[in-house]
């Protein structure tokens, strides 16, 4: 088992707490990253640590646009 410290990300990169967990592997750590990542609603990203090696950054998948209207779309937007 080892340590690793998960850092959850705000947008603007700042991180104001960190959780810690004793893990398997680097793949346990990646998957409880996700974990942190939906504990942390705010959070943009979690960078997962052991010791003084960086071992990812997971960061939350983009959301996709739902238009209903295509003439809401960005590119259908006329221009002025």
């Amino acid at each position: 088992m080892a340590v690793f410290l998960f850092y959850p990300r705000l947008p603007d990169g700042a991180c104001l707490t960190f959780v810690m967990a004793n893990l398997a592997n680097d793949g346990a750590a990646l998957e409880h990253a996700v974990q942190v990542l939906n504990d942390h609603a705010s959070a943009m990203a979690v960078s997962v640590w052991q010791g003084e090696r960086h071992v990812a950054t997971y960061r939350r998948p983009a959301a996709r646009p739902s238009w209903k209207d295509p003439s809401e779309t960005p590119w259908a937007i006329p221009c002025s």
